[in-house]
């Protein structure tokens, strides 16, 4: 596989990922169109640095650390919103808001944004979390999707369909839009459109500087829009649905790991068929981000998820888009997507199962992984981090697995249904950050060559 640099294949977005600065991990998913992708050059082992339990505070699943200004920022289901030393963990401030926070803030301008369950929108001081101003949207339906930071706002649907651009500033509204129904599902941005997926199982592309609704695609399959996030990469949007009934697969075969050969992706042409043939089948949607048809189906693969949407792709070091695979085709649980080539030309997969002290490095067919990407590494992470067999990570190049151990302060309020989804693992100035059992922990990696 060829080591194309990934600022290639994003160009025609720059402006939205420019936001995101070198060492930091500012939002969810390290930027606007929601890549899960930092350049940083590290490798493992991880050692594990330090870890903070919150109890009797809850940490919601989905809400995925940011760090900025040397700081990781995490709110919590009680009410508190906590800034913590991203080298020692030494807590540095903490502020009591509304209610619960369920998703991921945000961090520019020297304030850190969310979106609140009481109905406000909150901009804290970065330096010592004092309330720089919050926004209230009215409606106690409340907030809890991930704020999106772009062109210059604070962009937020609040859980009725209200969706706000807030400037950054003070949080005045620059627009609203009211596309009548809820919204549950967080956004993403390229192009000067913001992107997200309605309970009315539409995907909207809303104007970003003026709220205009630029499309709304047709209906897709599918049970809701909630959880996660879409992904807007190369000019498409897509998007994963919770399900409503099984998806396609194939017959077992030898272990693989490594690129694909001619026989197996030939074999994909059959399963894109089944898919094209019957979307009740799909629930990975790839949209144009101008028009919202949907111009092409590429091969993906779905399972019950414990009342959760399927996890969202990201995008690797080679431009490629690892996303989950069948355990029935190659028995891996994880493939490399090319887009272009509407094909998975890789897979990512280890033989030796659940030994004692061994490796796995697979999927599981019916509980959610999340997936982030830095320099050669992807790492997949469980969400009750404990479940070790399938937290890890991928070297691209050595094609090698290294579990990552659970580490926690705090063994308390166990999860392991994902009900609400999870978080993906951040990556910033050399550290590793993941939230797990109410935990937020933290590990150093090995320097990149």
């Amino acid at each position: 596989m060829s080591r194309q640099t990934i600022w290639l294949p994003l160009l025609s977005g720059l402006f939205c990922w420019a936001e995101a600065r070198a060492g930091d991990w500012a939002q969810l998913q390290n930027g606007p169109q929601r890549l899960g992708y930092s350049n940083e050059k590290i490798d493992v082992p991880l050692k594990n640095a330090w870890a903070v339990g919150l109890a009797p505070e809850r940490v919601h699943p989905q809400a995925q650390p940011i760090i900025a200004g040397g700081k990781v920022l995490l709110g919590t289901e009680m009410g508190n919103f906590h800034a913590f030393d991203a080298k020692t963990g030494k807590k540095l401030w903490s502020q009591k808001i509304g209610g619960p926070v369920l998703h991921t803030a945000g961090a520019e301008d020297g304030a850190v944004f969310f979106g609140c369950m009481d109905g406000w929108v909150y901009a804290l001081n970065l330096e010592d979390g004092q309330v720089r101003w919050k926004f209230d949207g009215k409606l106690r339906t409340g907030f809890s999707t991930a704020v999106l930071l772009a062109e210059g706002n604070v962009f937020i649907a609040n859980r009725k369909g209200v969706y706000y651009a807030l400037s950054r500033k003070d949080g005045s509204v620059v627009w609203q839009r009211d596309v009548g129904v809820p919204v549950l599902m967080s956004s993403a941005c390229d192009g000067g459109r913001v992107f997200f997926g309605a309970m009315d199982m539409k995907v909207y592309a809303l104007d970003a500087k003026t709220g205009q609704v630029l499309w709304q695609s047709k209906t897709l399959r599918g049970a809701a829009f909630k959880d996660y996030w879409p992904v807007a990469y190369k000019g498409y949007v897509l998007v994963r649905p919770l399900k409503v009934s099984g998806g396609g697969g194939g017959n077992p075969v030898e272990w693989l790991n490594g690129p694909l050969p001619k026989e197996e992706l030939d074999k994909q042409e059959k399963l894109l068929g089944e898919l094209e043939k019957d979307p009740a089948k799909r629930n990975l949607f790839v949209l144009d981000q101008k028009t919202g048809a949907e111009p092409l189906v590429v091969p993906h693969w779905a399972t019950a998820t414990m009342n959760g949407a399927s996890t969202p792709c990201c995008v690797d070091g080679d431009g490629l888009l690892v996303m989950p695979v069948t355990l029935h085709d190659w028995r891996g649980g994880w493939g490399r997507l090319d887009i272009d080539k509407r094909r998975v030309v890789e897979v990512l997969a280890e033989k030796e199962m659940n030994k004692k002290g061994g490796k796995n490095g697979t999927g599981n067919s019916d509980e959610n992984l999340l997936l982030s990407a830095a320099g050669r590494l992807v790492f997949t992470v469980h969400t009750e981090e404990g479940n070790a067999f399938f937290t890890g990570v991928w070297h691209l190049d050595r094609r090698e697995w290294t579990q990552i151990m659970g580490y926690h302060a705090e063994r308390c309020f166990l999860s392991n249904t994902q009900g609400g989804g999870g978080n993906p693992v951040a990556v910033s100035d050399g550290m590793v950050y993941h939230t797990s059992w109410n935990t937020l922990n933290a590990r150093t990696a090995t320097a990149g060559k």
